[in-house]
């Protein structure tokens, strides 16, 4: 399983926003936890249900399936 930080340390160096040897604060993450959050949520209420726990912490695991770790990656790349 993956951690919430590991995904969206992820996403944002597909964005190239984080650098790979650079780490963001924690606080630095909090819009994107929430973004996150509102995205799987969305996906849950459009019937599409992978049993996405929500997260409020960088070391929260990310509750889905490990094969939808990359979609989940790069559509939080998008949102952000």
């Amino acid at each position: 399983m993956a951690t919430a930080g590991q995904v969206l340390k992820a996403a944002l160096q597909r964005i190239l926003v984080q650098a790979s040897e650079a780490d963001l604060e924690p606080d630095e993450y909090q819009d994107a936890i929430f973004a996150m959050n509102n995205y799987m949520l969305a996906l849950d209420a459009e019937g599409i249900a992978l049993g996405y726990t929500e997260v409020s912490d960088l070391g929260d695991e990310v509750t889905v399936p490990v094969g939808a770790l990359r979609g989940l990656i790069a559509n939080m790349a998008i949102e952000v």
